[in-house]
């Protein structure tokens, strides 16, 4: 189901760690306009959609969701290309695939826990332990980043299980059992 214009204002404030009335104030407008926007009560005007969207830090097309279809779409590809590499066992391809999406979708979470996931695979290969504890420190930071500004439980249920495995093996500088916990 498609997001209405007040669930993406709503979601991208959130992200930004901002309140209603601290957007109101960078837009010029009341914080009760705010709330409309986020209740679909009402909606910017046309000339407040480039300010809006430029405060957030996203295209417009983000904003007026005209990018979710086609995103969707692509994303649905790199699972798909996912499953093909993991059926041949090949994880580096994987973790290089995963990347790629985030250069192009480097907000979009499905992409980022996919990302964390496929390196985690490579940390009980027999790399160089620096190469092993390198990909373990960034399977860190993506969930971190995941649990810090993700809504969806979900998918933050999946980096936590992710940074509890990193975190309680022994194996590496930064393990740390009571992180782990």
């Amino acid at each position: 189901m498609s997001k209405t214009m007040g669930q993406i204002i709503r979601e991208l404030r959130k992200q930004k760690g901002i309140t209603q009335e601290e957007l109101a104030e960078i837009m010029y407008v009341t914080p009760q306009a705010i709330s409309k926007w986020e209740r679909d009560i009402g909606y910017p005007d046309i000339v407040q959609i480039v300010p809006l969207a430029d405060a957030f830090g996203v295209s417009t097309d983000v904003l007026l969701n005209h990018e979710e279809g086609k995103q969707r779409e692509e994303i649905e590809q790199y699972m798909e290309r996912d499953s093909e590499l993991a059926h041949k066992g090949f994880t580096d391809e994987i973790v290089s695939l995963w990347r790629e999406a985030i250069q192009k979708y480097p907000q979009n979470y499905v992409c980022l826990i996919r990302l964390a996931n496929s390196i985690w695979t490579t940390l009980n290969r027999d790399d160089p332990k620096d190469i092993r504890e390198a990909n373990a420190k960034e399977v860190v930071a993506i969930c971190e980043r995941i649990i810090k500004n993700c809504t969806d439980n979900k998918t933050k249920s999946n980096a936590l299980q992710l940074l509890v495995m990193t975190y309680g093996n022994g194996g590496y500088s930064f393990a740390n059992e009571e992180k782990a916990v």
